[in-house]
Formats: structure tokens, sequence, C-alpha cells
């Protein structure tokens, strides 16, 4: 557990695994963020199967306040998506959850943090950069529609 002082006092921030009871929750944080883009139950389904170890959920008060999806590979992990519900946003609960992702990865030896980002989401990517990832190439057509992403990264050691 983390506690995050903030611009509205501080907050206890709990961090778990995914439980399939979660997945409305997860399904309203998707949709404020990401709106029309936004995934499905079925792929979020898909992922509690196939990468549930690091299917992770921020807890603030017994609400859902943020979710991840990770997967690993050998020594490295990809950052599938991350998400921080509308109502916490600004506080500091995605810097202290992905802080704490990255944390884990680094126990467990990972050597680097993948991820894509669209091009132009400013936000998200001060976020990351942030948090120590660089951009390491353009990705064209990466996204439905051909938008284009940066891959970002970050060294766990």
């Amino acid at each position: 557990m983390a506690v995050i002082c903030g611009t509205t006092g501080e907050l206890s921030l709990t961090i778990r695994r995914f439980q399939l009871q979660d997945l409305d929750r997860i399904l309203r944080v998707e949709k404020e963020a990401f709106g029309r883009r936004a995934w499905s139950a079925g792929q979020f389904r898909h992922y509690a199967d196939a990468y549930h170890r690091l299917f992770l959920v921020a807890v603030v008060d017994s609400t859902i306040a943020a979710y991840s999806i990770t997967r690993t590979s050998e020594n490295r992990a990809e950052l599938d998506s991350i998400a921080v519900a509308k109502q916490y946003q600004n506080r500091g609960i995605g810097s202290a959850f992905l802080g704490s992702l990255i944390r884990k990865l680094q126990r467990e030896g990972f050597e680097t943090l993948s991820l894509m980002v669209r091009r132009d989401d400013e936000r998200a990517i001060r976020f990351y950069r942030d948090l120590g990832f660089r951009r390491i190439r353009t990705v064209p057509n990466y996204y439905e529609g051909g938008e284009t992403a940066w891959r970002m990264q970050r060294a766990l050691r």
C-alpha cells in the first residue's frame, strides 16, 4: 500500500491483481479514458486469462481508481494498457501505480519496460517521460484507423 499526497489530501492506494468482479468498473475507467477507442469486455477477459499475473488494479477507498496490463517475455516487459479513472486523475495515482509496477519488475529482474503511445497524445507522452521512458522509434499505422504510435522504453536496471 502506498500513501499519496496530492492537492486534495492523502490517498491510500492498494494494488492487487484483477478479479473478474472488477470488470464492470474497469470498463467504466476504460471508457472514460479512451472513449470510442475503449477496449471491449472480451479483450479484458482475454488479458485476464492470458496475463493475469500482471493485470493489476489500484484501489482507493474500496474503489478501483486505475488498472494496468503488462505482458512479459524473457527479460522484457510490455505495458499494454493503463488508465486512471477521471475522478482520480492529476492526484498522483498514475505515477504511484506505474512506479510500483516498475519496482516490481525491477525486483523480478526484468531489463526493460516498453509501451506504445499515440504520437499525438502529448499528455501521456509527458507522463511517460517523467517516469523515465524515452522514445525509441515511430511505428506508422499502428492503431486502428492508421494512426501512428511512438514506441517508448524504460531501462529497469
